[in-house]
C-alpha cells in the first residue's frame, strides 16, 4: 500500500521532484493527500510515454533502436533533434510508428 508521495515515487521509479512537476502539470495539490481517483490519474499519465519530454537517445532506448538510426528516421521526418526533442515531435513519430510500447520497430506504412 502506497502512503505517501515518497513512497509513491519510489513505485512510480521516478524522482521525487519529478513527481511533484507531475502533480502541478495534471492540477494535484502537493500538501493534499493523494485520492484514489487522483491516483488513477497519476498512473494514467505516467504510463504516457508522450507526457515526458525525451532526448534522441532515451527515445532511441525506448524503441529499441539504435540512436543513430533514430537520427536517420527523426530526419527523414522533418526532425530536428538538438537538445529535448519536443511534443510536436514526439507526436509525429508515435503517429507514424506507434507508441514505444505499441511498437515492435519503424517500420512505415
Amino acid at each position: 500500500m502506497i502512503n505517501n508521495r515518497k513512497q509513491l515515487a519510489k513505485h512510480l521509479e521516478i524522482h521525487p521532484e519529478t513527481l511533484t512537476k507531475l502533480l502541478d502539470k495534471i492540477g494535484i495539490q502537493r500538501h493534499k493527500k493523494i485520492t484514489h481517483e487522483q491516483m488513477k490519474v497519476i498512473f494514467q499519465t505516467i504510463s504516457n510515454p508522450i507526457f515526458f519530454k525525451v532526448t534522441r537517445i532515451k527515445l532511441a532506448g525506448l524503441y529499441r533502436v539504435h540512436p543513430e538510426t533514430l537520427s536517420k528516421i527523426l530526419k527523414e521526418n522533418g526532425i530536428k533533434h538538438s537538445g529535448k526533442l519536443t511534443d510536436a515531435d514526439l507526436n509525429i513519430i508515435y503517429k507514424k510508428y506507434g507508441t514505444p510500447r505499441n511498437s515492435n520497430k519503424f517500420s512505415p506504412d
